[in-house]
């Protein structure tokens, strides 16, 4: 919830960054915020860095989708709001783009349009979103992805995972009935409680986790020592690229990084 839908109601995110800082947070390190706009929200001399984790999920996608070819793979929006996402996807990896438009027919059903002016007859279609939560908007675009190109294979990736609710039961249907091979989120929200839920639901494999730590590491070595996390050298690292201050900071030992060795290397009284 990034705006104020009642009079007199708290701006969640605003309100979250307010109470670390007044606990006691001087800088905030955050991953593919919902909205752009909330890294605002930050408290006043509390720096607020956003990260993203598109390129370790645009990586992922090429290895894990078997015989990957750009021109025979389109990647999908859900909506109108993360048409910018997915259109950086879509330059990352190379590929067409469509998206789904939602809208009420003359009943007031809602309904779920494709619109794209991509190849007609991709192989794979890839549906981009930035969290799934209970999954019932994913349902809906991948039925009208689905009917719009019915011999492609489905894959789902965003980078937060809740999957709440009966989340695991809509991606089993959505594995019966849309052809949807699995679904990709990172570890930035720890997926154990999500990996018991597909299990038991007997769609282990149906649940890819794409690890993220390495980037939160570099950014952290690179806000201790001072450094940018900024910079386009350091945005555009993937999995594979080698990471120099990581590298170095292999060897430098791990009481220089705490309190207990900073004060222990002071002057003796």
């Amino acid at each position: 919830q990034d705006r104020r839908f009642m009079a007199g109601e708290a701006i969640a995110p605003k309100l979250l960054l307010h109470l670390m800082a007044t606990a006691g947070a001087d800088r905030f390190v955050t991953l593919d915020l919902h909205n752009q706009a909330e890294s605002g929200f930050s408290p006043a001399h509390t720096p607020l860095d956003e990260l993203t984790a598109e390129t370790y999920l645009a990586g992922f996608i090429r290895e894990s989708i078997p015989d990957f070819k750009p021109e025979e793979t389109l990647v999908c929006a859900t909506d109108a709001g993360g048409a910018k996402r997915t259109r950086r996807f879509a330059d990352e990896l190379q590929v067409g783009f469509m998206m789904a438009d939602k809208f009420r027919n003359r009943d007031g059903e809602g309904q779920v349009k494709i619109i794209s002016d991509a190849s007609p007859n991709p192989k794979s279609v890839i549906i981009i979103d930035d969290m799934f939560d209970t999954c019932g908007s994913l349902v809906q675009v991948a039925q009208a992805v689905h009917s719009f190109v019915p011999e492609a294979r489905l894959y789902g990736v965003a980078t937060h995972g809740y999957f709440s609710k009966d989340a695991e039961e809509k991606v089993a249907s959505m594995v019966n009935n849309s052809r949807l091979e699995w679904l990709a989120v990172t570890n930035c929200i720890s997926q154990r409680a999500s990996v018991k839920k597909f299990e038991a639901g007997g769609i282990a494999d149906r649940l890819k986790v794409v690890d993220v730590s390495r980037l939160m590491a570099g950014a952290i070595i690179r806000i201790h020592l001072g450094a940018s996390v900024n910079l386009p050298k350091f945005r555009k690292l993937g999995p594979h690229h080698p990471d120099p201050l990581l590298a170095e900071a292999a060897f430098v030992p791990t009481s220089q990084y705490t309190l207990k060795g900073a004060a222990s290397s002071g002057p003796a009284h």
